[in-house]
């Protein structure tokens, strides 16, 4: 019960700390000697800086990744690849692949917008006893060349 009551007050400190630095940065302190005054970390101040010039939390990575993966896939539209096999032929760099989760919210857009088709089928790489779900991706039928 004390913590709903406590919720509005935090809230309301968290926004007085944010009016506070915009205003000292718009007098032109230099950003961290204002976390040094606010006594918070350098991070939560480029984060502030961030929310100012209305930047987006996320990088949209889709302009960028769609027409590479419509190439490839028009390349082979009868063949169907994993996403960690995308990540592979497309070439991305370290930032951009990972596992191949930096993928995946591009081709669940492209599957959205009607140009890819995906299935789940067991993928079993080693020849091993324990079989695993993989999302497959394919060019979707109306887009074949």
């Amino acid at each position: 019960m004390t913590q709903t009551r406590g919720l509005p007050a935090m809230r309301s400190h968290k926004r007085a700390r944010f009016e506070e630095f915009h205003a000292l940065y718009q007098q032109g302190m230099d950003p961290y000697q204002i976390a040094d005054r606010l006594h918070v970390s350098d991070r939560t101040i480029w984060r502030y800086l961030r929310d100012l010039e209305g930047r987006p939390r996320r990088k949209d990575r889709y302009p960028r990744l769609k027409p590479r993966i419509m190439r490839h896939l028009m390349c082979y539209p009868q063949s169907w690849f994993t996403c960690v096999e995308l990540v592979r032929v497309l070439n991305l760099d370290y930032y951009e692949r990972g596992d191949g989760s930096s993928l995946k919210p591009t081709l669940r857009r492209m599957e959205k917008e009607g140009l890819i088709v995906s299935e789940k089928r067991p993928y079993n790489s080693r020849g091993y006893h324990v079989t695993r779900l993989v999302t497959w991706y394919r060019l979707a039928p109306g887009r074949q060349p």
